[in-house]
């Protein structure tokens, strides 16, 4: 050929090798794939534990299982009832007749304290009967049934003791308003073993002395040592 250098024509006829050698993965694409795979992942994580939560809360009696030993049926254990307390009434020191059908007096206690000696004693049904018997102050004081207002005054306000040595008298005390310190009573009806308390406060004897007690309507507490 005319125009065309024999050197050229040479490298005319020769062809560029090409490269056969597999690329290098591209490291970009491969931080892509596996942030896509890890976003997918933790998205099916979060949609198993939303669902979760929204079964439990849509059933709030659902429990949770428990082997099937722990669902076989056991007897209960019987456990014996335990008594009640009570209150059990004070050992009485002496017990009179009344001048009331069916009625007893008990003698309760008997304390002194800043010169001052306290008598506590109860009345006690005795009768059958179930209507009981009637406790009335009118019936214990005399006194009390002609004038009930009379003021300061109670149904045991005429009571008193006697110190069998000397025979002296001890009257019920009176507060700085000139009041009886004795119980009051409003009256009722007591079956058997039924109880109505009250008091009367003294002048103290000397320790040690033994007196007689005398209460309206109440037979005499006789040998009563003052302690």
């Amino acid at each position: 050929m005319e125009g065309v250098p024999a050197q050229n024509l040479s490298e005319i006829g020769q062809v560029s090798p090409v490269n056969t050698e597999p690329k290098a993965p591209n490291n970009k694409v491969i931080i892509i794939v596996l942030a896509v795979f890890i976003f997918i992942l933790l998205s099916v994580i979060a949609a198993g534990a939303l669902y979760f939560v929204v079964l439990k809360g849509n059933n709030p009696n659902q429990v949770a299982s428990v082997p099937s030993s722990a669902n076989t049926p056991t007897m209960p254990t019987q456990v014996a009832p335990q008594p009640t307390p009570t209150a059990q009434p004070q050992t009485p020191l002496q017990t009179v007749g009344t001048n009331m059908t069916g009625i007893q007096a008990t003698l309760t206690s008997v304390s002194t304290s800043g010169g001052i000696t306290t008598v506590r004693f109860d009345f006690v049904g005795t009768s059958d009967d179930l209507v009981g018997d009637v406790v009335s102050p009118y019936s214990i004081d005399t006194k009390y049934y002609r004038d009930p207002l009379r003021e300061g005054h109670t149904p045991f306000s005429e009571a008193y003791l006697v110190d069998a040595s000397s025979s002296m008298r001890f009257d019920v005390v009176k507060d700085a308003n000139g009041n009886y310190l004795a119980g009051n009573i409003l009256g009722g009806r007591l079956r058997k073993d039924q109880r109505l308390s009250s008091y009367v406060q003294f002048t103290a004897p000397p320790l040690g002395s033994t007196v007689t007690i005398n209460i309206p309507g109440v037979q005499p507490f006789v040998g009563v040592v003052i302690n």
